[in-house]
């Protein structure tokens, strides 16, 4: 990797190998000396971007997630919240059985973070966009039903 990459894409190769670590090795078995050299960076580059393992394992699940939340944004933009939702449900159902390694990691870093509640902190914006998601298409549904 050349040194003067942006920050960003730095960054998103750690997580890329993070993922690709997480999902052929465990949790348990996935390290930093590993996740660095499929980076391509340091040891030490990983630990400047990601203070330990479980943050880095959280902003991998929230990179693997980015496709879901972009399905709720486009289902929020329907006209029609009935659609909408439909939609959402069916491209969330085909997204993850398309890719079932991905989604057993998705289950692995909520695993851990049910160990550890500091983790939960992560998920609390997940779950937030969830929520907001989910009141939104009800409340549009009903405002439209009571035009």
């Amino acid at each position: 990797m050349a040194k003067n990459e942006p920050k960003e894409v730095r960054v998103n190769e750690i997580i890329q190998a993070a993922i690709e670590e997480f999902i052929e090795k465990g949790y348990d078995g996935a390290s930093m000396d590993q996740i660095a050299k499929r980076a391509g960076v340091s040891k030490g580059g990983v630990y400047y971007h990601f203070p330990n393992k479980e943050v880095l394992l959280m902003m991998a699940n929230e990179k693997i997630s980015e496709p879901v939340i972009a399905m709720m944004e486009k289902a929020m933009k329907n006209t029609s919240p009935s659609e909408g939702l439909r939609e959402y449900i069916k491209e969330y159902i085909f997204y993850w059985g398309a890719r079932p390694v991905e989604l057993s990691f998705i289950f692995l870093s909520m695993v851990k973070a049910l160990q550890q509640p500091v983790l939960m902190e992560y998920y609390k914006e997940y779950t937030t966009q969830a929520t907001e998601f989910y009141v939104g298409m009800f409340a549009m549904a009903l405002e439209k039903r009571l035009q």
